[in-house]
């Protein structure tokens, strides 16, 4: 940061951009050189695999696209997908529509792979899969579902391992999407949580997966709760969390620098290394700091009160509604979103009857004629084929 400081500020704010500015040209020099760096390790068309025949499944795209563009397409198109929009990034329920939902962090982690597998020549289209359905395991309330369900069931629910539960054996009405084992791999595999993100002994892709996740969320999240301050209500504001505001600054001065850092960065070790690497240069070294801050000081400290009350509400009066159904209540409410839950709590709060009819109306509906006395194993992702 200059030492100059204009009467209102603006002149640290200015050398602090042209600061990331040229460091930001630095990098884009440094990157013509990583140009196809991993061709050779990516993961090709030929290796892809399914567990049923393709010709059977889905015997109109089979004969003009390759393996893993068809999971891309398959992906856009499923249910699964479509109910991302309505569920919680960080933010649940957010006012400001430029407030990130859980679709368009999707979306934020395929443009980071992408840009990522495009420079470096690893199978663009196998990441674009896998980061296009990589969170659709997660339910209602984002990670706060997770910890509530595993409370009240004394099961461990995963949003990684439902992903693939999901994929399988409940969209296409119960058939499954047969993607390929490698993009179900990524589903399975990305997530790390508050730990290191090491991809040590992953092949390319599902690494980069791996990281592209890690930026598209920690940098994404920071913009949403201290540029935006979506959370000021809570007390996250810039001035409060100066130390994580400096910490994300040092990246850029804005959202896309930012990204750009990291991706540029992890790149350049990668090119070096011969394989997906973000653990040694600076940059690497300031993102998990950053992340870490992120779990620490903000993620466990944000109030859920209210949430986990509405879905304590929801979830007994599932219980009552399918006490004598052979339908479990805990996978219907994990299938639910946002809206669906906010929905039912309303009536709930109400008094009204909540039955198998009254869950028609909403997506959860079109789903449970397919799960109807079947015991679907929500732990057990089942890819040893």
């Amino acid at each position: 940061m200059s030492r100059y400081k204009s009467r209102d500020g603006q002149g640290q704010q200015l050398t602090s951009n042209w600061k990331n500015s040229r460091r930001i040209k630095q990098l884009e020099a440094q990157l013509k050189k990583c140009r196809g760096a991993l061709a050779n390790s990516a993961i090709k068309d030929e290796e892809a695999r399914r567990r049923l025949n393709q010709e059977d499944t889905d015997i109109w795209i089979n004969a003009y696209e390759r393996p893993f563009l068809q999971d891309v397409n398959k992906a856009r198109r499923s249910k699964m997908s479509r109910r991302l929009g309505n569920k919680t990034q960080v933010i649940t329920v957010p006012l400001n529509s430029h407030t990130r939902d859980r679709q368009d962090h999707s979306l934020e982690a395929v443009a980071d792979a992408t840009d990522i597998a495009s420079i470096l020549s690893s199978n663009i289209e196998l990441v674009q899969a896998g980061m296009l359905l990589h969170d659709c395991g997660h339910m209602p309330c984002g990670h706060a579902a997770e910890d509530f369900l595993s409370n009240r069931t004394g099961q461990k629910w995963r949003h990684d391992i439902l992903g693939v539960v999901i994929a399988q054996q409940i969209e296409r009405k119960g058939q499954g999407l047969n993607l390929t084992w490698q993009t179900l791999d990524i589903i399975r595999n990305h997530s790390r949580g508050s730990g290191a993100a090491s991809v040590q002994g992953m092949r390319d892709e599902p690494a980069i997966a791996v990281k592209a996740d890690k930026f598209a969320y920690t940098l994404g999240d920071f913009n949403d709760i201290f540029q935006r301050e979506a959370l000021a209500a809570q007390g996250f504001t810039r001035k409060r969390y100066a130390h994580i505001v400096e910490a994300a600054e040092w990246f850029g001065s804005c959202q896309r620098e930012r990204e750009f850092t990291c991706i540029a960065n992890l790149c350049i070790e990668s090119a070096a290394c011969g394989y997906i690497s973000f653990d040694q240069c600076e940059a690497a070294v300031r993102f998990e700091k950053l992340k870490r801050m992120m779990y620490e000081d903000v993620y466990t400290k944000i109030d859920r009160r209210v949430i986990n009350m509405k879905m304590a509400i929801v979830y007994d009066a599932l219980l009552r509604a399918l006490a004598n159904s052979d339908v479990d209540p805990a996978l219907v409410f994990a299938l639910m979103d946002d809206q669906e839950l906010d929905w039912l709590f309303k009536k709930a709060s109400r008094h009204e009857i909540i039955d198998e009819t009254t869950l028609s109306v909403i997506s959860v509906g079109e789903i449970i004629p397919h799960i109807r006395g079947r015991q679907i194993d929500v732990t057990e992702p089942d890819m040893d084929w």
